[in-house]
C-alpha cells in the first residue's frame, strides 16, 4: 500500500495496493470518503508504491512485479509501460521527483545499483548512473565496505 501527497496541491493524494487499483483523492470533494476519489486507474498487477511525477499531471506506479507505469491522471490511462530495461535489473527500488526529475533507482542480485530519470518530452526512461559491486574487487578490500562506482 502506498500513499501519496502532491506537492503542488496539497488537496490530492494518490494511493494504490495489493488490489491493483491507484486512486486520486480530491479532499475538497464532498464529506465521505467515496466522495474524495476524483479518478481511479485498475493495473494488470499489484501496485506496490505510487506518486505523483511533479506538476506534470503525470503519476508512476511500481508494481509487485518491478514494472512501472506512468499514467495520465487525467484519462487515467497508461503513457508509458517499463518492464524490459537495458541492464540485469531485478527489481525496483524506489523512486523520487527531485529538481524538477523524476528519477528511479533500480537494483540487481548483485547488489548493482541503476538510476534512470522518465523524460516527459520523449516518453522515455534514460540511463544517468550506476553503483556496481564487483566481486574481485571486493575480495581485495575482505571486511571493508567497498562501493565501485562507474559514471556516466
Amino acid at each position: 500500500t502506498s500513499v501519496n501527497y502532491s506537492k503542488e496541491n496539497s488537496n490530492l493524494i494518490l494511493t494504490s495496493g495489493e488490489d491493483q487499483v491507484l486512486n486520486l483523492l480530491d479532499l475538497k470533494n464532498g464529506e465521505k470518503e467515496d466522495d474524495y476519489i476524483e479518478a481511479s486507474y485498475t493495473s494488470e498487477q499489484p501496485l506496490a508504491e505510487c506518486g505523483f511525477i511533479g506538476s506534470t499531471g503525470l503519476a508512476y506506479t511500481i508494481t509487485n512485479i518491478n514494472t512501472i507505469e506512468i499514467i495520465d491522471l487525467e484519462t487515467m490511462l497508461i503513457v508509458k509501460n517499463w518492464g524490459k530495461f537495458d541492464h540485469d535489473i531485478n527489481y525496483a527500488v524506489q523512486a523520487q521527483y527531485i529538481n524538477d526529475k523524476m528519477l528511479f533507482f533500480m537494483g540487481n542480485n548483485l547488489g548493482e545499483t541503476y538510476l534512470y530519470k522518465y523524460e516527459k518530452d520523449t516518453n522515455d526512461f534514460e540511463f544517468l548512473d550506476m553503483i556496481l559491486s564487483q566481486e574481485e574487487d571486493l575480495n581485495k578490500h575482505e571486511g571493508e565496505n567497498v562501493i565501485i562506482r562507474n559514471a556516466f
